[in-house]
């Protein structure tokens, strides 16, 4: 997986998706099918190149939270990413694992993690 940032064409067995720039972000739907890739996995297509069928890519159905908060989770998440590129510890992966299960299942948003953080900073 990954974001093109120009325009491109592809080969037959690459599916792209164009997100709705009033909905989503490229971003937080890369990190989105990133969380749910082993779910996704079980819809692939085995063949020269392993694929998921844009027919099947159509009908899969999945919540978003509102768009500012995407921007903001893929922001968290992004910055997760640069540190592990930069230590490549297991520590750092295991915390972006842990937080992108509690964030793209909204059993904490990012507005409270915010408020928490400011809190902690504060001593509130």
């Amino acid at each position: 997986m990954g974001i093109a940032r120009i325009n491109l064409a592809t080969k037959q067995g690459i599916a792209g998706i164009i997100p709705k720039k009033n909905e989503t972000t490229s971003e937080f739907l890369y990190y989105l099918l990133q969380y749910y890739g082993k779910i996704l996995d079980k819809y692939k297509h085995e063949g020269t190149l392993a694929e998921i069928r844009p027919s099947i890519l159509k009908q899969l159905k999945f919540a978003f939270p509102p768009k500012d908060e995407q921007e903001m989770i893929a922001h968290i998440l992004s910055m997760i990413d640069d540190k592990y590129e930069h230590e490549r510890s297991e520590e750092v992966l295991k915390l972006k694992m842990g937080l992108m299960q509690l964030l793209m299942t909204g059993t904490i948003r990012v507005n409270n993690l915010k408020k928490e953080m400011k809190d902690a900073e504060t001593g509130n």
